[in-house]
């Protein structure tokens, strides 16, 4: 089996990986992805997109706030590899410490966020974000 952490100490690759803005930029699409297949699903019509535990269909509105949810992680991942991007660490001695220079900014808060990494946002896209923070 390969060594996928090309020889580090698993606190190391960690910081490095999470260090590389395109380790975020994956799993942004990758969220992306899963919210487009949601979405598809849903339009696509039928009764369902899932069973519950009881083998009971899941209503397909009930997939919005999963799928706008995902699409909210997609933006926070696409924040941070930015953040890392301008050669700012999220990672450090092996740890996450999140984005912030003075003060970090809580995890999941999008329009903090886009404000610490420098994204631009209008009032009303600002109200975009606090919904997808929230959902």
């Amino acid at each position: 089996m390969a060594n996928v952490t090309g020889g580090l100490a698993p606190d190391k690759n960690f910081e490095r990986v999470a260090n590389t803005p395109g380790a975020w930029e994956g799993i942004a699409r990758t969220l992306l992805t899963a919210a487009q297949i949601l979405r598809e699903r849903r339009e696509a019509g039928g009764n369902s997109v899932a069973l519950n535990d009881d083998g009971d269909p899941v209503p397909l509105e009930w997939m919005v706030p999963v799928e706008r949810m995902l699409r909210g992680f997609a933006l926070e991942n696409l924040m941070k590899a930015w953040w890392v991007k301008q050669e700012h660490a999220i990672a450090c001695d092996g740890k996450y410490i999140g984005v912030g220079d003075k003060h970090r900014v809580p995890d999941h808060k999008l329009a903090p966020l886009a404000k610490a990494v420098g994204v631009p946002v209008d009032r009303e896209n600002r109200k975009v974000l606090e919904q997808l923070s929230v959902s």
